[in-house]
């Protein structure tokens, strides 16, 4: 079984710490919403998508439909959302401002015409990819259960040709504001068939002053230093990438067993990977940063490998600028952090945070083991939720930036 999806994870640990359960009547059931309501405008709509209008949840992820000319985009949670929706824009702004352009409007429509395939992980930007497995609500199940009771990538091509191509397209990527392993098979036909042409001399094509919806860094999510991070990406291949951060993390003290599961796990990108050694290096003095590694292993999807990434982003940022951290720790492996004041915290990257039967074991077994406790959401707890576990002594805090 897999340690650390997110809903699954919580599952078991509602099992190891709530020793009484309540009833299923006493939980929420998972709600189905309306993206007009819960969505701002420029993510709703725009002249290249559009957001269908019902929302599922897993309870704590959206499951979002994104309709466009390139295809049917199906998006868990916000995050995801936010990526899918740029990248669609950048797509859509190019093809209309270069409809005049042979090439562009032959690629164009290729991409249209493409059924959107199931999307896979991107680990050599010159083009070799492998299918990515299944969502953050089995990590939560996971962890609310215990409560209760790589295989390696391929790299680049070493050939010369090869090489070029995976520079040109790394750079495109970083001009155009998109992270050049995305999953998104729309974004890598775009960006293998432009590099391509200009790596041979036979597109002369620069991105220069165009408008590029919502700027440079949103695939990059939270980064406190987006722009740097995209320099970053831009400027080292896979295999610099993987040097670079095991570097960084030999010098962290990480073990080294650990490092070389955490750098060969084919399900976090080397995207994924930088991001999340960059917010622990932010965390400079932290003790136990080798949690938030551990709880990685186990990505098996995009939207997981978000989830990880962002919760190290958050926490960086809260040690930073909010209370800062003196350590980490897995409790029945959900990653929690002790601030040098002596609170504990609980930050969970998620869209929504209602009661149900693994979040209230988690809330429950926490409260049980005695002292003061944050919860930190990205999104918003339900109000049966914020009632329930401001009873049990929790400080919430949602909406983080």
């Amino acid at each position: 079984m897999s340690r650390n999806h997110p809903m699954l994870v919580l599952v078991l640990l509602a099992f190891a710490l709530a020793p009484v359960r309540a009833r299923a009547e006493e939980y929420e059931a998972a709600a189905v919403l309306k993206a007009s309501k819960i969505l701002p405008p420029e993510l709703l709509k725009s002249a290249f998508h559009t957001v269908r209008e019902e929302v599922k949840t897993d309870g704590l992820l959206h499951q979002f439909q994104v309709e466009s000319e390139f295809g049917l985009f199906e998006c868990d949670g916000m995050r995801m959302l936010r990526i899918r929706v740029h990248e669609i824009g950048v797509l859509g702004t190019v093809f209309e401002k270069e409809k005049g352009n042979e090439f562009f409007k032959g690629l164009g429509g290729r991409l249209v015409q493409t059924l959107t395939l199931p999307v896979k992980l991107v680990t050599d930007p010159a083009g070799t990819v492998k299918a990515v497995g299944r969502g953050v609500g089995k990590t939560i199940k996971k962890i609310g259960g215990l409560f209760r009771k790589r295989e390696k990538g391929e790299q680049e091509d070493s050939g010369v040709r090869a090489l070029l191509v995976s520079q040109e397209k790394r750079k495109l990527a970083a001009e155009l504001g998109v992270d050049p392993y995305s999953t998104n098979p729309k974004v890598q036909e775009f960006l293998n068939a432009v590099a391509d042409r200009r790596a041979a001399g036979t597109l002369v094509w620069d991105v220069g002053m165009m408008f590029v919806p919502g700027g440079a860094g949103v695939a990059l999510g939270a980064a406190s230093s987006s722009a740097n991070m995209m320099e970053v990406l831009r400027d080292n291949s896979p295999t610099e990438l993987f040097v670079l951060n095991e570097k960084k993390l030999k010098k962290m003290g990480i073990e080294a067993t650990l490092i070389q599961a955490f750098l060969n796990q084919v399900h976090l990108s080397p995207r994924h990977q930088t991001v999340i050694v960059a917010a622990l290096e932010e965390m400079e003095g932290v003790g136990g940063r080798a949690t938030l590694l551990t709880a990685a292993l186990d990505a098996e999807k995009e939207s997981e490998a978000l989830f990880h990434e962002a919760r190290a982003q958050q926490l960086a940022r809260w040690h930073k600028e909010i209370d800062p951290l003196a350590s980490l720790e897995a409790v029945h492996e959900l990653p929690v952090s002790t601030t040098k004041e002596g609170r504990r915290l609980v930050l969970l990257p998620v869209d929504s945070f209602p009661w149900a039967e693994e979040t209230a074991a988690i809330v429950e077994g926490l409260a049980e083991g005695g002292g003061k406790w944050t919860l930190a959401v990205t999104g918003t707890l339900t109000e049966r939720a914020r009632k329930e576990t401001a009873g049990r002594g929790f400080v919430v805090r949602e909406a983080l930036e």
